[in-house]
């Protein structure tokens, strides 16, 4: 297997320095978090045959736990890229937003609540639905009393990612969060793409990993 080259690292570096996620390490075998001494972090690695997703562990004397396996560094640092992004969404804005309710994943929260949220953060209604079925959109299906599904559908109409049955607390905390991630990852993809960061399509894997 072939080490990480320019052209796959300089589009993921223009998309990390963009939206200001650190990485460090890079060589034509590996990529991984930026990380104090310590710290646990995530790496990503060519060994033997396959890229490896890493997990590793500095409380455990680096131990490597990988997470997922993959082919082709394509596929693999498109799946890092997507995965800082994620995270760097839940930490800079999603945390943030649920730190400042008091109301968000308590019995009181209501769907009223919900959509209240979404019109002060601007989220367009085109990436989510609480009543009916949306394509390219967040929906909030009731299956029974007081019990939901919260569910991605591509264009076409495929659910491409969807949560067990969940109480309805539950199912409003993580419709908050998908859609909020969604509504980000659209703004930014956009722009991304306008920069020249962001040269392929954004297809129902990289949603996948967005809402795993």
């Amino acid at each position: 297997k072939e080490g990480i080259n320019n052209m796959e690292l300089e589009e993921m570096l223009k998309i990390f320095d963009y939206m200001n996620i650190q990485i460090e390490n890079i060589n034509g075998k590996y990529i991984e978090e930026k990380h104090g001494n310590g710290e646990n972090y995530y790496r990503l690695e060519l060994l033997e045959n396959s890229w490896n997703f890493v997990f590793v562990q500095k409380e455990k004397m680096n131990k490597y736990d990988i997470q997922k396996e993959f082919m082709t560094r394509r596929e693999a640092i498109k799946y890092f890229c997507f995965y800082e992004l994620r995270d760097m969404y839940s930490n800079k804005y999603l945390d943030k937003i649920i730190e400042n309710n008091d109301l968000i994943g308590t019995d009181g929260f209501e769907i009223a609540d919900l959509l209240n949220i979404f019109h002060t953060l601007c989220i367009d209604d085109k990436v989510y639905t609480v009543v009916g079925k949306k394509n390219k959109a967040v929906n909030l299906v009731k299956t029974s009393d007081d019990m939901y599904v919260v569910a991605y559908i591509n264009e076409i109409g495929t659910v491409i990612h969807k949560t067990i049955e969940l109480d309805k607390n539950t199912a409003l905390y993580a419709m908050f969060r998908w859609t909020y991630l969604l509504s980000l990852m659209n703004t930014h993809i956009t722009k991304l793409s306008s920069i020249g960061a962001l040269t392929e399509e954004v297809g129902d894997n990289e949603y996948k990993i967005l809402f795993s």
